[in-house]
């Protein structure tokens, strides 16, 4: 397989930083219905917190046990990895994220609306927190965290300022702080033990037939009452003297093989618990919900439960949302709760958006004259089609690697290897039959394949791979001039350096006044610098000119000024570039902050403002032309955001954020 070098070049921008404006970010929603870990405390009952997917998800709040939702995200503007809350303070949280250097610790104090960073963990650093697995906040003391990273214990006693490094007592899931006792504890394959003195030496406290426990749980309101399943497997277990002997618990009346277990205890009573079970029954996976009054000795009848894992509240309130520990089989989306302990469930998930539709994201005016909006998004390997961004409906295309806005209500999408074309908004698709072919050895999916000029987007372009040519072929840029309804090979040319290193162009335009005048941006080997190109018989021969950009200044987008001849803007990794005679002369232009790198620009030619979507450090907007920039402040995140002009109110912007859908920017 080849593919294409799309790899920016390095550089920095020694520009004057711009002052961020006040701004208005919102969700307004997204295809995926998200897994969530639930975290609350029962002082509290109504204030929610939630971690929308497990890998690098996005920190949401409910202040009314899930009837809204509002995003944390402004403030980290990363997506968290993991994140807990203070048990002596529901209102201050911490949070784990991935950054551009490192991991990086945050905490807020105002329950997610302002945050500060703590600590930064560099890859040479003792704690890397690479691997983490648990954050946890001693409830004694806000200042002591502890983070645990495979078989090692990371302890800070200063506020996450700082970690010193300790070592586990073997291979376990879990370690838990039981500030009654003083101590931490840690549930291993060879039992639980115990440390007195912050994880600096462990003893062993307890074993079940001489084997260790697993999906261990405190009761909050007995210090000295555990709950557990044997590392075998079987029924579960209650220790009533702090993990030193354990009892084995009742079963619950069906089939054990094939069980994983998930125990929790009502915050009030440490005899009120619950076992959600999962399993799968000829084919498809079930969750039952288990109900003890007596501390395991009897259970309920099972009841259905929507989603996995359960979180109680107190008393009858519990909610779904904490996957089991099982593996990724066993994982539900969604989150609900139920007030009678379980037997009648309601979902409490909207107002979280989800999904990762960076990849490809169209917003269009609708056709028929009405108000509103077409969005049509990319996630995962399929189209989604929305009327308004809330409700969201997949589309009956097969493994789609890229889509493209073409221009009114037009939409180009490659599905399955070939072109399939829409004109009415991605209601219906036709295939494409003279759309350039798909080869054996062709490009794999990347969300950049399918390029349409940024101000006239029915001018299309897209990266192809011949082979016979030579020996590890070339690449030819394929060219369409009418929303993709027909394709010719163009003359610009690029090569394989061997079969998975091959180049190709990376922006394309053509001139707002002058359609036989193209501009195109790539690399004519995978090792070769990154040039700018010019073309005046519309594609058929292309020239670098003699002052063009300097070096390899790495142009990921162009855009040609459809109010000024010859203007043509340029976004690089080390800023913007400027050209008033059609990409013969250039000067940079527009200062943005150091090292910000252009991904994307788009123009709302209804108020002549630009906007520009950089990798790491956020949106930009300009009223000017590009002489001036400024910050869309608040965004949720800041990792390669992808950007649409919303079609139906002049001055207000669309943009996919990463795991957190669409989001509307409005002044």
């Amino acid at each position: 397989m080849a593919r294409l070098r799309w790899t920016l070049a390095s550089g920095a921008l020694l520009l004057a930083a711009v002052a961020p404006v006040s701004a208005g970010w919102s969700p307004l929603g997204g295809p995926e219905v998200p897994t969530v870990e639930l975290q609350l405390d029962p002082s509290r009952p109504n204030l929610l917190y939630v971690l929308a997917d497990d890998n690098e998800g996005d920190l949401w709040r409910s202040d009314d046990a899930g009837a809204t939702w509002r995003s944390l995200q402004s403030g980290l503007q990363r997506s968290p990895r993991l994140f807990a809350l203070d048990p002596a303070n529901p209102q201050r949280i911490w949070a784990l994220t991935l950054g551009t250097v490192g991991s990086e610790l945050w905490r807020s104090g105002d329950a997610g609306e302002t945050w500060s960073q703590r600590f930064v963990a560099s890859p040479g650093d003792a704690a890397t927190f690479a691997f983490v697995s648990q954050l946890l906040v001693d409830p004694s003391d806000s200042e002591t965290l502890y983070l645990v990273d495979g078989g090692h214990l990371a302890v800070s006693h200063d506020g996450g300022a700082s970690f010193e490094d300790r070592l586990l007592p073997g291979y376990g899931e879990k370690v838990l702080v039981r500030p009654e006792r003083g101590e931490l504890v840690f549930f291993g394959n060879d039992g639980l033990f115990a440390s007195k003195d912050g994880g600096r030496t462990w003893s062993l406290r307890g074993q079940y037939h001489g084997k260790g426990v697993r999906h261990g749980v405190l009761a909050p309101s007995d210090p000295d009452t555990l709950y557990a399943v044997s590392v075998e497997g079987e029924c579960p277990l209650r220790s009533d003297d702090a993990g030193a002997h354990w009892l084995r618990l009742a079963c619950p009346r069906l089939s054990l093989s094939n069980l994983v277990y998930k125990i929790a205890v009502d915050p009030q009573s440490s005899r009120h618990v619950w076992l959600a079970v999962a399993v799968t029954l000829r084919g498809a996976n079930r969750h039952w919900l288990f109900e003890s009054k007596n501390g395991g000795e009897t259970w309920s009848s099972p009841y259905v439960m929507p989603e996995a894992g359960v979180v109680p509240a107190g008393g009858r309130i519990v909610y779904t949302g904490v996957p089991l520990d099982s593996g990724e089989q066993f994982l539900e989306h969604g989150l609900s709760v139920s007030r009678d302990g379980g037997l009648t469930w309601r979902s409490v998930l909207a107002g979280i958006v989800a999904g990762d539709v960076r990849s490809g994201f169209v917003a269009q005016r609708r056709p028929d004259g009405v108000a509103g909006r077409h969005l049509v998004a990319l996630y995962s390997d399929s189209l989604f089609r929305s009327d308004g961004g809330s409700n969201w409906v997949k589309l009956p295309l097969q493994n789609v690697t890229s889509v493209a806005d073409a221009g009114g209500s037009i939409i180009v999408a490659e599905s399955d290897g070939r072109f399939v074309r829409s004109e009415d908004g991605g209601a219906t698709w036709s295939s494409v039959t003279s759309a350039p072919p798909k080869v054996e050895e062709d490009l794999p999916p990347n969300p950049r394949d399918l390029l349409s000029d940024p101000t006239q987007p029915r001018y299309l372009a897209v990266n192809r791979i011949e082979y016979g040519i030579s020996f590890f072929g070339n690449t030819f840029a394929w060219t369409s001039d009418d929303g993709g309804a027909s394709w010719r090979r163009s003359g610009w040319t690029g090569r394989c350096t061997a079969f998975d290193l091959c180049s190709g162009i990376l922006a394309y335009a053509v001139d707002p006044f002058d359609a036989n005048r193209r501009y195109a941006s790539g690399a004519e080997s995978f090792s070769s610098p990154f040039q700018f190109f010019v073309s005046t018989d519309a594609g058929v021969s292309w020239h670098v000119p003699a002052a063009g950009l300097p070096g390899n200044t790495g142009i990921s987008v162009l855009a040609a000024d459809p109010g000024t001849p010859g203007r043509l803007l340029a976004g690089a990794s080390g800023g913007f570039w400027l050209s008033e005679d059609g990409g013969e002369h250039w000067r940079p232009w527009g200062a943005l902050p150091a090292g910000a790198a252009v991904y994307q620009l788009a123009l709302d030619e209804r108020t002549a403002t630009w906007y520009a979507a950089t990798i790491y450090s956020g949106i930009y907007r300009s009223l000017d032309g590009g002489a001036h920039w400024t910050l869309l402040a608040g965004a949720p995140d800041l990792e390669i955001p992808r950007i649409a002009v919303d079609p139906r109110r002049p001055t207000a912007l669309l943009a996919a954020f990463k795991g957190l859908g669409v989001w509307r920017w409005t002044p």
